[in-house]
């Protein structure tokens, strides 16, 4: 049997009504619903419009008769289904009062799965259009030819000022110098020989700091970054030290320079060779010192406040009292005497001097001041090795050593880093020679060993071992405050403006 549906009114005009003459016979998709539906007759009975209740009209108002339609053709086997949609100006009518009856909820169900089918039908022919593989949509990329920009090129190192500043320093009565910038007369060959032997120098310092670095533990690498790399505000720590030296380098294997350039610019040149590198070999010597400080502390239990380490506890002081008491008191405990001869290389007192106690403390006790002295010595070599690393340096340029900062201001002697920057050589004197004075009254002096003999009790040498921890404390503290007013001057005496921390005074100047 042939199904036909039909919705929509019987409208009197031409547009709105369904030609029945010319009506093809059309067999409903959905023959599984029942012929009792009032949506749904067989076209052998007397076709019967269904009616839509009556609802609000205006002039200009549309209704959509919908006819789905499929005729098998016997002479070509095929069959077709389609979608008819007519729209016709619906006027005011009466007919539509009996749509409550004929509008069931069958009718409801049957309009809505046609809606449903239409909709899988336009979605079907929409993933077709696109090509779907394997039930996924290609990329948007594919579809759409996206106009490639072209790559940008690498930025060039910048490690000047930025464009809103300016350096101002004194005008010197040589007058205008050459890119190169102001440098003093240095007392070292610049024939193209030397200059190949510096640039060599210059890659091996280069190498020996990335192994330096990459050798370290993270105990070295964060007391580094904390004690000897510019601050660059409170709590917060350079994020890549490593580059930071690094650029210079780089910036200064970009300069081209021939055996064409004038005499002025070798000279110049070598003058940043033996200044980059001077800076790259003091950055190894800080880092393999506090790497020797952490194997001293892990092999004698000892702390230390610059690497952040915690001491191995000692016993208690009435532990420590009773220690050595009994038949083994004499060979329990170390006599000041004895001690004396333990530090000997700790800038110790000579035995003949002074008052002696002949108490004795518990080994350990004694130890654990033995160990502090030593690590006292330990700073003080490391310091050294770092400032040797700029003797080539200021030897070359011819070292002066000023005593007070008035004396600045009226000397002559830059240097420009590879970034265009002055370096300015009688500052960097003047804060090795405060830094070195400063290190010199934070040692221990043999005064004060001596003193240590009227202490020489438990309770005695734990407050001297307390004394030298909060000592280090304030040594560390005038350090850092030393290091800033030196950058402070640098920048109000000559440069004009904020040093940054990159710049290659400031970061010579963290190192020391």
């Amino acid at each position: 049997m042939k199904w036909s549906k039909h919705i929509g009114p019987d409208h009197k005009s031409a547009a709105g009504r369904m030609n029945t003459e010319n009506e093809t016979e059309t067999r409903s998709v959905f023959s599984d619903l029942p012929s009792t539906s009032s949506a749904w007759h067989s076209t052998e009975d007397e076709a019967s419009p269904i009616t839509l209740g009556e609802r609000p009209f205006t002039e200009g108002s549309t209704f959509a008769s919908t006819s789905t339609h499929w005729d098998p053709s016997p002479s070509s086997g095929a069959s077709t289904e389609t979608l008819m949609v007519a729209t016709a100006g619906v006027p005011p009518s009466n007919a539509l009062r009996s749509a409550p009856k004929a509008f069931g909820p069958r009718g409801i169900v049957a309009s809505l799965l046609s809606f449903i089918l239409a909709a899988a039908l336009i979605t079907a022919a929409t993933m077709a259009t696109r090509k779907v593989v394997h039930g996924k949509q290609p990329p948007v990329e594919s579809l759409v030819a996206k106009k490639q920009k072209p790559p940008k090129p690498k930025p060039k190192l910048t490690l000047d000022l930025t464009k809103d500043e300016e350096i101002s320093f004194p005008k010197r009565p040589e007058g205008a110098y050459s890119y190169f910038g102001p440098a003093p007369d240095i007392k070292v060959s610049s024939d193209q020989q030397s200059i190949q032997r510096y640039e060599a120098a210059l890659g091996a310092a280069s190498v020996q700091l990335s192994q330096a670095w990459n050798s370290a533990s993270s105990i070295v690498q964060e007391a580094f970054c904390k004690h000897f790399m510019p601050r660059l505000k409170e709590g917060v720590t350079v994020p890549a030290p490593l580059a930071m030296f690094e650029r210079h380098a780089e910036a200064l294997r970009s300069t081209s320079i021939g055996e064409q350039s004038s005499t002025t610019e070798k000279r110049n040149y070598v003058a940043r060779l033996l200044l980059v590198t001077s800076v790259l070999h003091a950055a190894s010597a800080r880092i393999s010192s506090l790497t020797e400080l952490e194997t001293f502390c892990k092999n004698t239990g000892m702390g230390s406040v610059l690497l952040g380490i915690k001491a191995v506890p000692l016993p208690s002081a009435e532990q420590l009292s009773s220690i050595g008491k009994g038949e083994e008191a004499n060979t329990a405990k170390v006599s000041y005497s004895r001690f004396l001869d333990l530090v000997q290389d700790c800038h110790a007192p000579d035995k003949s001097s002074g008052a002696r106690s002949n108490q004795g403390i518990p080994e350990v006790l004694a130890m654990r001041l033995v160990n502090v002295l030593k690590s006292e010595m330990l700073h003080e070599q490391h310091n050294t090795r770092v400032t040797k690393a700029f003797d080539m340096l200021l030897d070359a340029l011819g070292r002066e050593s000023p005593s007070h900062k008035a004396s600045l201001v009226n000397r002559s002697g830059f240097l420009m880093s590879p970034g265009n920057r002055p370096f300015s050589t009688p500052a960097f004197e003047f804060a090795l020679a405060e830094l070195g004075k400063l290190n010199k009254d934070h040692a221990v002096s043999p005064r004060d060993i001596a003193s240590w003999s009227h202490s020489w009790t438990v309770h005695g040498v734990l407050s001297i071992l307390q004394w030298l921890e909060a000592k280090e404390c304030q040594w560390l503290d005038n350090k850092r405050n030393d290091k800033e007013e030196a950058t402070q001057v640098f920048q109000e005496l000559w440069v004009g403006t904020h040093v940054p921390a990159h710049d290659l005074y400031s970061l010579a100047v963290a190192l020391l």
